[in-house]
């Protein structure tokens, strides 16, 4: 019995070792150099946060990769056809990458030799089925934001050091002031019963910031809550949720909105290149 328990563990080793050493698959490694979008003038700002790419082999799906490391391709030394789709992170939550649907996937058909790296920028476009519902870069003489009739104070138009890009909007407090909210100037028309409705937008803010929709009648129905960055952020927000929420009306509005909290500093926020869209 106990010979053949010998037995039984070399053979087990044995089989372990080899897998060991079992060769890689041939593949050779792309290394994405720089990551971007390229948007017409009517589509807006090119600014874009894409964390991760998806690689499709052959129509399989072989992994979702940071766009800061290289990905291999098994390809056996022989041609074949690549699909990279554009990964975010839905809500600015790292756990929530998804593909974005706004983005067309890249497809690319190679040869390249196994074991070789091959460094390759990545620029995606807007599907041509994007609607552009709302673009807001304030850099034109009239813009499509205003102060709401709730809010105690103004907003103002910065440039420089303040600014991402151009001009930006600036919305702060003041020592009398305890909400201050700016919204679309316009109230928009927005499919029901999808999830491909979306607001792009840059920003940084020092407290917590609000958004979400108004219906036509007034009643504001939020959406998101920004957390505080002391730095530059864009930020892919989800809102057909909120569209879908009652009261569900015909036409709704956009709304950014901050509270004075006692013991708390002066709340400030800046935004830029706004854009709402959908399929």
């Amino acid at each position: 019995m106990r010979l053949l328990l010998l037995f039984v563990l070399f053979v087990s080793l044995f089989q372990v070792s080899c897998k060991k050493y079992v060769a890689a698959d041939p593949a050779f490694f792309i290394q994405p150099a720089l990551v971007s979008v390229s948007t017409t003038t009517a589509q807006g700002s090119n600014s874009s946060r894409i964390s991760d790419l998806g690689v499709y082999v052959d129509g399989k799906f072989k992994g979702y990769y940071p766009v800061e490391n290289a990905f291999p391709v098994v390809n056996y030394n022989q041609h074949v056809s690549l699909d990279i789709l554009p990964g975010i992170k839905n809500n600015g939550i790292k756990d929530t990458r998804i593909f974005y649907p706004f983005y067309e996937i890249l497809h690319f058909d190679t040869l390249v030799s196994a074991n070789s790296t091959i460094s390759r920028p990545f620029t995606f476009k807007y599907k041509a089925a994007t609607n552009f519902t709302w673009t807001e870069n304030f850099e034109n003489a009239g813009f499509s934001v205003i102060k709401s009739q709730i809010s105690d104070t103004l907003f103002t138009l910065v440039t420089g050091s303040e600014s991402y890009e151009g001009r930006c909007l600036r919305l702060n407090g003041s020592n009398t002031a305890t909400l201050v909210q700016v919204e679309s100037a316009e109230p928009f028309g927005l499919p029901l019963n999808t999830a491909n409705v979306y607001l792009e937008l840059n920003y940084k803010c020092n407290t917590d910031v609000t958004i979400g929709l108004i219906s036509t009648d007034g009643i504001h129905k939020e959406a998101f809550h920004l957390n505080a960055s002391a730095n530059w952020n864009k930020i892919y927000i989800s809102m057909a949720n909120t569209v879908n929420t009652l009261p569900v009306t015909s036409k709704q509005k956009v709304y950014f909105r901050m509270y004075k909290l006692d013991g708390e500093p002066m709340p400030e926020l800046f935004i830029d290149n706004i854009k709402l869209v959908f399929l």
